[in-house]
């Protein structure tokens, strides 16, 4: 079985006063076949303060996959910023929810997000 994962990174972006950085959208299926294509992506962003990860797309996540988002995420705080999951569907939050529940954006960060998608 042959999984794909798409990985787009947006240019940084200021919307309120509640997000401001870098918007990666995810689509496909990210698993132990993709982590690795998705962990060489997310060097681009560790970088920078704020990064949000957009998890809409996303057809299936597993445990790996969401410890490969972790781990890009205790990167970006070492260097004093934050990596936040928005856009998760149930079945992604409950996994994410299950393994890394610090991830998930605060619901106000996730409404912002989706307010700059529908721009």
């Amino acid at each position: 079985m042959s999984s794909e994962l798409i990985v787009q990174i947006m240019p940084a972006v200021r919307i309120d006063r509640q997000v401001a950085g870098l918007l990666v959208l995810l689509s496909g299926e990210l698993e132990v076949d993709t982590a690795h294509d998705l962990a060489e992506r997310l060097e681009l962003v560790r970088h920078h303060r704020e990064v949000a990860v957009d998890l809409s797309g996303l057809t299936f996540m597993s445990a790996y996959g969401a410890a490969t988002l972790a781990v890009a995420a205790a990167e970006v705080r070492a260097r004093g910023g934050r990596l936040l999951v928005v856009n998760a569907n149930s079945i992604v939050q409950r996994v994410l929810g299950l393994t890394h529940p610090d991830l998930l954006a605060p619901p106000e960060v996730t409404r912002a997000w989706r307010r700059l998608r529908a721009v």
